[in-house]
């Protein structure tokens, strides 16, 4: 087994070695994306070594691109950031990528995106922006429902283009947002834009797709 050096990694996360393979623990992907970049120093070794990197309380691992010359000594080499391998300009790729891979689509994204139940509205999963087109915390919004942000019109216009095409790209909407004043949250119209509504399967269930929405 290659020697791995670490900085000292903070309290949530941990790592597991064994078998020339490295897995490193995470609390969650906000935390990996954070803390990776400076967490561990160049490993040197002269064995190929795979790193992967796997988030608390997930269903997935993600293996993170690092590089080795065998029996060269050199240091290894990895990108700084989590990376997915759905093309999210393809539709076909979109509708046949594993739920690990939507997940991180999903959560890595640097704008506000959600996969949600078509039968409910239900947020099944959220990037951390997501509080920017809804108005409540992450961690409020994951698990509960949009309905109540939903006009009925609105949402049956957007639902007669996803029947009929699957998918809409560059799409321009409006829903209600959450605010809190004096002690109680209202709801106040706003206009966005999404660049990407699709309709696919996400743990068995019909899901609605929703990438990089913005306010207008």
């Amino acid at each position: 087994m290659p020697k791995v050096r670490f900085n000292r990694l903070p309290a949530e996360w941990d790592y597991k070695a064994g078998d020339g393979v490295l897995k490193l623990i995470a609390p969650s992907l906000k935390a990996a994306d954070q803390y990776l970049e400076s967490m561990i120093e160049p490993i040197r070794t002269h064995e190929p070594i795979e790193v992967f990197l796997e988030v608390r309380g997930k269903s997935h691992s993600v293996q993170l691109p690092v590089k080795c010359s065998s029996g060269s000594g050199e240091s290894l080499t990895r990108e700084p950031k989590l990376i997915t391998n759905v093309d999210i300009s393809s539709q076909k790729d979109l509708a046949i990528a594993p739920d690990r891979e939507l997940i991180l689509a999903v959560e890595d994204c640097e704008k506000s995106s959600a996969i949600t139940r078509l039968k409910n509205s239900k947020v099944l999963v959220a990037s951390s922006q997501i509080e920017s087109t809804n108005g409540k915390p992450y961690d409020e919004v994951v698990g509960e429902s949009l309905t109540s942000l939903w006009h009925p019109d609105e949402l049956d216009r957007l639902m007669t283009f996803l029947k009929r095409d699957n998918r809409v790209n560059n799409y321009e909407y409006w829903c209600w947002k959450w605010f809190y004043e004096d002690g109680d949250w209202i709801r106040r119209r706003q206009n966005l834009a999404a660049e990407v509504f699709q309709l696919l399967d996400f743990r068995g269930v019909p899901c609605r797709f929703s990438m990089g929405v913005t306010n207008l």
